[in-house]
């Protein structure tokens, strides 16, 4: 799991935290080697969730 947010996730899982400003943002990923699901729209990526 990866906790993209404004403050620190914690001492446990800073490894895991991603810096985000503490407004609205876009979420952009990357995808290396994607068989053809990806280019071709049968698969999608996760939603993210707020917990």
């Amino acid at each position: 799991m990866t906790f993209i947010q404004p403050m620190s996730p914690g001492v446990g899982r800073a490894s895991n935290g991603l810096p985000a400003p503490a407004g609205t943002y876009d979420l952009i990923t990357r995808i290396y080697g994607p068989d053809q699901a990806a280019p071709n729209g049968s698969w999608k990526f996760p939603e993210p969730k707020k917990r």
